[in-house]
């Protein structure tokens, strides 16, 4: 077996990078192609007295340092030791490569050089780290800092899937890292992702594990997001190199304390052997088409010796058939599923224009106002989704709200008006709208969006009641239609709701402040947070440039009601 290595990557190259190539050619018995300079390779392996004359080398100038920025491989370090490597490997001119090197450059050029599985949605940096019985997984331990629940799941297969077939794990427990362990806790990514994990035959997920078990043999792979990964293996590092110093500083503290380190001497190694990330060499990038491995940047030659070792385990083990085979299940599984609850077919749309009285000319418009921003973004096909309707549906479903009111309560004033509106035109209005009409059957979704329950989210229901209306106007070419749309709705629960309060807290707000003139309210979004399909906003209602409440939401409409809310409560209404 051909293992392609650089020999520039790490704290200690080359020479613990040639040392270590030395031991693993021995002992193992693998070729060993390193990349780098010649000239160095060789003076260096001459001064350490290492033969390398069974290693072919291949030459090239350039080193990616750890100041680099990741992009770097693709550019202006083309032809450096890592990059050089990876090519190598893909021309298959090796069966592996490892690095100690440059951990973002290792990732980006494993994908855009060795490139992925397909269907596989983001490598992952996946770490073996030692716990209170034997070693776990931690995927992804920072090579994507914001995930979709489907790339957490599938960190979940490939990590049970490397477990098995490299580790020796039988049946691997996967783990949700999150805040607590009912299915209920953490953010929409770990709810939705605890829903796909848990849908999954092909793993054995146990459920959320909170971060203080994990060193108890809570799971075999614990799965996250690498933002959250990386911060739990760092701290892991640190808290392991902390026991230790704390250990030698008590032994050191007395000619008592010396003695009886003498007698748990062996016991102390074997334990400091345990929990020496050293013993597992480093991580394999899962995802990859071909094996990757990123050793420690610090390692000597004893790691690499034992990195290399994994990744001819890693080589030998068929695991990149195995997820490659996992992954086109999945995605059978996937399309059925969307085939039977998308249920975009000619006949449902039939159907479903029957049911909002009005035929499209163009169903592409419908399509598009049906189509939510996490299946636009996950398909990558091309698809648009109906945020640019809905932004041109609310304002004509305000126009023609504001036009009937008037009409229709002639003796009315502004004040009321403006309270009946807000109560026809709220979120939970539009949502109870579109309900009616099925439209959440026949919504675009992520497959992640769906089973975190988007197809009953209040919050996208309105906002594809503003797009359909976009839709009805842009196909006809005419408000009269669209304004039919809306006042079908409209009318029936504008007249049914008399002077029924309605808690529109910004109105309220406003009401209160124009008693004072001069007084000044301003909302400030002041956080935007998630990807595109699950956003999270935070906004501030100033008055007179002062805090005088704060609220979030998915959208910014309900964070601004929930920051009046909270300035009504701190006025003392």
């Amino acid at each position: 077996m051909r293992i392609i290595i650089d020999a520039f990557g790490g704290d200690n190259a080359p020479d613990e990078i040639i040392k270590g190539c030395r031991l693993a050619a021995d002992e193992l018995h693998v070729q060993i192609v390193l990349t780098g300079d010649e000239k160095k390779i060789r003076a260096a392996a001459e001064k350490l007295n290492v033969n390398v004359s069974d290693f072919e080398i291949i030459d090239c100038p350039d080193v990616i340092t750890m100041e680099d920025e990741p992009t770097a491989i693709t550019r202006a370090k083309k032809q450096s030791s890592m990059a050089v490597g990876l090519r190598a490997l893909a021309e298959g001119k090796g069966d592996a490569f490892a690095s100690a090197g440059n951990s973002g450059a290792l990732v980006v050029g494993a994908t855009l050089l060795v490139k992925r599985i397909k269907g596989v949605k983001r490598v992952a940096f996946a770490p073996l780290m030692p716990k209170s019985e034997g070693f776990f997984m931690l995927a992804d331990g920072g090579a994507n800092n914001e995930c979709r629940p489907e790339m957490l799941e599938q960190f979940g297969m490939m990590g049970s899937v490397y477990m098995q077939k490299v580790m020796g794990v039988q049946k691997p427990r996967i783990g949700l890292a999150n805040v607590g362990t009912e299915p209920h806790k953490g953010g929409e990514l770990q709810h939705a992702a605890f829903a796909l994990l848990s849908e999954n035959k092909d793993v054995h997920f146990i459920g959320n594990i909170e971060a203080r078990d994990i060193p108890f043999d809570a799971a075999d792979v614990v799965v996250c997001d690498g933002f959250t990964g990386n911060i739990l293996l760092k701290m892991y590092e640190g808290v392991a190199m902390a026991l230790m110093n704390k250990f030698k500083a008590v032994f050191k503290k007395s000619l008592k304390n010396k003695l009886a380190a003498a007698m748990v001497l062996n016991d102390m190694k074997a334990m400091k052997k345990e929990l020496d990330y050293n013993e597992y060499g480093g991580a394999p990038i899962l995802g990859c088409s071909k094996p990757v491995f990123k050793v420690h940047g610090s390692a000597k030659a004893s790691t690499l010796k034992n990195a290399i070792a994994l990744t001819v385990k890693n080589a030998e083990s068929g695991i990149i058939s195995e997820i490659t085979a996992a992954q086109q299940n999945e995605k059978t599984e996937n399309t059925n599923e969307k085939q039977d609850s998308k249920g975009i077919t000619m006949r449902s749309l039939d159907e479903f224009e029957k049911k909002i009285g009005y035929k499209f000319k163009n169903r592409n418009l419908l399509i598009t106002a049906l189509t939510h921003s996490s299946y636009a973004n996950e398909s990558r096909g091309g698809d648009q989704s109906y945020e640019r309707l809905e932004f041109l549906g609310d304002s004509i479903l305000g126009f023609v709200t504001a036009e009937y009111l008037c009409k229709a309560f002639p003796d009315i004033p502004e004040g009321k008006l403006t309270k009946k509106r807000a109560a026809l035109v709220c979120e939970k209005s539009l949502c109870g709208f579109t309900r009616s009409f099925g439209a959440g059957e026949l919504l675009r979704l992520s497959h992640g969006e769906q089973h975190s329950g988007g197809r009953e989210r209040p919050s996208i229901l309105a906002d594809v009641f503003e797009s359909i209306t976009a839709a009805i106007y842009l196909d006809s070419g005419s408000l009269e239609e669209a304004k039919r749309f809306v006042l079908h709705y409209i009318e029936p629960a504008a007249q049914s709701a008399g002077e029924r309060p309605f808690k529109d807290h910004k109105t309220m707000l406003q009401e209160i402040i124009q008693q004072n003139p001069g007084e000044r309210l301003e909302y400030v979004l002041t956080g935007e947070h998630g990807p595109d399909h699950d956003k999270h906003f935070t906004v501030e209602v100033h008055l007179n440039s002062n805090v005088i409440g704060k609220g979030g939401g998915r959208s910014k409409k309900e964070a601004e009601q929930q920051a009046a809310r909270e300035a009504l409560e701190l006025m003392g209404y």
